[in-house]
């Protein structure tokens, strides 16, 4: 099929919230910030379209920092978040504030704080300096048809010569076979038992992959 990739502009961000909230669902009903701030995913998903709106500077969450291929008809059929990890606060930590600043109504902080805690201990930092690639969705219809591969492809060519990291669940054998071909090896593994009994996420096994580019 014929189809396109340019950078996400603002009319895309439903589409990129959507790309948030399968991804972090991983075709299961787990959403980790849903457990963990106790909000529906309708909420969630306010929440994270209030950050792209908004521009908090959150890099995941920040449409300039997406690529999206599109079909003739501009559609948008698949979609990719990448940023260069910077020093001082993680990426993921500015995730977690924002949406604790947002729900703080609605949190029990001693739960909180177990919870995170024990998430905390399946998270793998990400490393400064290395591009993150995050996010990564394909809507349905058009999954099977090497969309995502020709993406990721196209952040090769935007960043030549850096290094790439992307973390995955274990159970996501599909998108680790991908990256593979892609060039990505594993780096990192790690496993704690009751992530998913707790809802936290989809699986207890997250596995960080590398790939050093042309560096």
């Amino acid at each position: 099929m014929n189809f396109f990739i340019r950078k996400a502009e603002s009319s895309d961000i439903p589409f990129l919230v959507k790309a948030v909230i399968h991804a972090e669902k991983l075709h299961t009903d787990i959403i980790s910030y849903c457990t963990l701030f106790s909000i529906s995913e309708a909420e969630f998903a306010d929440q994270v379209q209030l950050a792209f709106d908004e521009e908090m500077g959150i890099p995941a969450w920040d449409f300039q920092n997406w690529s999206v291929a599109m079909s003739e008809s501009n559609t948008p059929l698949a979609a990719i978040a990448h940023w260069k990890e910077a020093d001082g606060r993680g990426s993921e930590s500015q995730k977690f504030q924002f949406l604790s600043v947002v729900n703080k109504s609605k949190v029990n902080e001693n739960q909180l704080k177990a919870q995170f805690e024990l998430l905390q201990q399946l998270g793998i930092p990400r490393t400064v300096g290395f591009i993150q690639l995050d996010f990564l969705f394909t809507d349905i219809q058009w999954r099977g048809k090497g969309i995502m591969s020709k993406l990721i492809q196209n952040i090769f060519k935007i960043f030549p010569n850096e290094t790439f990291q992307i973390q995955v669940l274990g159970v996501n054998k599909n998108a680790i076979q991908l990256y593979k071909k892609l060039g990505f090896k594993e780096n990192e593994r790690r496993e704690v038992d009751g992530i998913k009994v707790k809802r936290l996420l989809a699986d207890d096994v997250k596995i960080n992959m590398i790939n050093h580019g042309k560096s």
